[in-house]
Parts: structure tokens; C-alpha cells; sequence
């Protein structure tokens, strides 16, 4: 018997075949996901990494809270030393022109007697500086 002349049974070969391409296949798809995961690795690894890092930003960001909240506490005491000495100087403020009124009202009586007095003081300027220019007049106006 030879070779030649053996009949080739293609069901088994095509079996065989499909067999090899399955497995190249499977080999492949394994391969592609041995890739995946080690890819996945990697992403989980710098993943951690930056949690790492998000937890130490997170702790500062904590401390710099906890700073702000004193920072608002003196704030606040600030604002109410601010908010009182305001208070204190409206009522100084209040009180000074009470004073101020009560002293207008106490002299408002002088200043209206002051009117005749001005109007003497200025006739009896006027008759000292006409002794010095005319002492005629000066005489004459001192006989009246």
C-alpha cells in the first residue's frame, strides 16, 4: 500500500484542523487577557497609589480645616470686640452732642444780647478812629 493511494478521510482532518485553530484561538484570547490582567495590575497599582495620596491630601486638607474653624472662632470674637466698641462710640458720639445741644441752648441767650453790644462796640470804634482823623467831629460827637 502506498501513500498515493490511501483515501484522506477530510472529516478527521477537518477535526484535526479545527481542533489547531481552536486552540490557537484559545491560546490568543488566554494570551489577550494574560495582557489584561497585568495591564489591570498596573491600573490598580497607581489606583493605590493615588488613594494614597488623595488620603494624605485629604489629612492636610483636615488640618487646614480645623486651623480655618480657630481662625473663624477669633474671627468672631474680633467681630463682636469690633461690634462693641462701635456701640461705645455711637453712645460717646450720642452723648457729645447732647452736650453740644445743651450748650447751644445756654448760650443762645448771650449771642442774642451780644447783637446791641456789637452795634455799641463798633459806634464806639468808629468815634476812636474819628478822634485820630477829624477831632472836630470827635469833639462834637462826644457832646451828644
Amino acid at each position: 500500500m502506498n501513500i498515493k493511494d490511501k483515501k484522506i478521510n477530510w472529516g478527521v482532518v477537518s477535526v484535526v484542523i479545527g481542533s489547531w485553530l481552536g486552540a490557537m484561538i484559545m491560546l490568543l484570547v488566554m494570551y489577550d487577557m494574560m495582557l489584561s490582567m497585568r495591564a489591570m495590575r498596573g491600573h490598580m497599582g497607581d489606583m493605590s497609589h493615588d488613594m494614597r495620596e488623595m488620603k494624605v491630601s485629604m489629612n492636610g486638607m483636615g488640618e487646614k480645616i480645623s486651623l480655618m474653624s480657630k481662625d473663624m472662632k477669633i474671627m468672631s470674637h474680633e467681630f463682636v470686640e469690633v461690634d462693641q466698641h462701635m456701640s461705645d462710640m455711637y453712645k460717646l458720639m450720642a452723648d457729645d452732642l447732647d452736650a453740644m445741644r445743651q450748650s447751644m441752648q445756654l448760650m443762645t441767650p448771650s449771642v442774642a444780647t451780644m447783637g446791641p453790644t456789637m452795634n455799641r462796640m463798633g459806634s464806639d470804634m468808629n468815634r476812636g478812629v474819628d478822634s485820630f482823623t477829624s477831632p472836630g467831629n470827635y469833639m462834637w460827637n462826644m457832646m451828644r
